[in-house]
């Protein structure tokens, strides 16, 4: 009875799933397409998925707003400078040019990471995903970073929206 009751919570709460409620994904290449699919729909919640507690923690801290306050203010800025198509399909695997080395690994954890005060396991940038915006395939703004931290995969896409651009303001 109690192993029903877990697995049935597990399962509810969305755990086990994908992004799940924990936020990250389990695949490097689910988190890759999570973020340039959020990036082209212009949808701050699913890019909010992207970004790690600490991370949360971190912007809620610095702009001085509730978590549901930091994803309207993302949203107002990806409505504002970001992108937003009707149609969005992204294909990442291994064709996609993944390029993982330390240098990759050590960028993303001094320019990033840093500020909530956590360290990548692990760093991957895609250079070339297939990207395909209202039926155009795209060359350019196909590439995406994306890290493993406490087992799970996220990316930085999240901090272009919420890092303050004083020249584009």
């Amino acid at each position: 009875m109690i192993v029903i009751i877990i697995a049935f919570c597990i399962g509810f709460t969305g755990h086990g799933a994908g992004g799940g409620s924990k936020g990250g994904y389990k695949k490097a290449t689910e988190a890759a397409e999570a973020a340039l699919t959020a990036e082209y729909t212009g949808d701050a919640a699913a890019m909010m998925k992207l970004l790690p507690a600490k991370g949360k923690e971190y912007w809620e801290d610095d702009k001085n707003l509730t978590e549901k306050q930091l994803q309207d203010y993302m949203q107002n800025r990806m409505n504002t400078y970001g992108h937003k198509y009707d149609e969005v399909s992204v294909k990442v695997d291994d064709n996609s040019n993944p390029i993982e080395n330390s240098k990759v690994t050590e960028r993303v954890n001094s320019n990033y990471l840093d500020n909530y005060g956590i360290t990548a396991d692990e760093v991957i940038y895609f250079a070339e995903c297939e990207l395909t915006v209202d039926g155009e395939e795209r060359d350019e703004g196909n590439d995406v970073y994306v890290y493993k931290y406490n087992g799970r995969w996220y990316s930085i896409y999240p901090e272009y929206h919420l890092i303050e651009d004083t020249d584009s303001e």
